[in-house]
């Protein structure tokens, strides 16, 4: 028997009420802090083929419900670069 796989899903509202989701790619410890790897996802098939499909990383703070905020250029360089190599393990080994 198979299994299927079912991603993590994240439904996160911005400061006008609109609902987005992403898909969770990864969630990385960095310096004692949580950060999110987040692909947005799209209702229809369309859409998600003219999107750029471009990964977004969100700091996460607080508890059971965490607040998310976004990351200034460095910070996000240097979780980008984190991602991108333990991707390239996952995928293509060491």
């Amino acid at each position: 028997m198979t299994e299927e796989f079912m991603p993590d899903i994240l439904t996160l509202s911005d400061e006008d009420g609109k609902n987005t989701e992403f898909e969770v790619l990864d969630i990385i410890e960095y310096e004692g802090e949580s950060y999110y790897v987040l692909l947005p996802r799209y209702s229809d098939r369309f859409t998600a083929l003219r999107s750029s499909a471009d990964y977004v990383i969100l700091k996460a703070e607080g508890g059971d419900e965490p607040v998310f905020s976004a990351l200034g250029d460095e910070l996000f360089g240097k979780i980008s670069c984190i991602f991108e190599e333990r991707y390239e393990k996952s995928f293509y080994g060491d």
